[in-house]
């Protein structure tokens, strides 16, 4: 009974971000980074809109996740890697990205626990 009381619980969070995100979104401080996102089935997935190879999935409701972006180790070996991201707050028209800029990686693309991670903010914003 105790889990069939969770799961309904679970179900009536509202999501924190109700706007379908669908659509190109700007770096508010450089507009050259722009990201085409698309929103659907629980999930807000896209790439930067310049390197298709740099992509992004934000699971829903937490809008929280990670981008896949080139990355090198300590010693330059490229290496894919997820950097965490999420949606810190959620206005129509703009979103509080808090992402981790660096990770420090092994020669096998693995990440060496940081002291603390390095996370910066962005405000994006809705390109018409």
């Amino acid at each position: 009974m105790r889990y069939a009381a969770a799961l309904l619980l679970c179900a009536c969070v509202p999501d924190p971000c109700p706007f379908d995100l669908s659509g190109t979104w700007v770096n508010a401080s450089d507009p050259s980074f722009a990201y085409r996102l698309r929103d659907a089935r629980g999930a807000v997935e896209g790439e930067l809109a310049a390197d298709a190879s740099v992509t992004l999935r934000l699971l829903r409701p937490s809008l929280s996740g990670s981008m896949r972006a080139p990355a090198a180790s300590k010693s330059g070996k490229p290496c894919p890697f997820d950097f965490s991201l999420r949606v810190t707050i959620c206005r129509a028209g703009e979103l509080q990205i808090r992402a981790e800029a660096a990770a420090q990686l092994d020669d096998d693309c693995r990440r060496v626990a940081p002291a603390r991670p390095d996370l910066v903010e962005f405000l994006w914003i809705r390109r018409q």
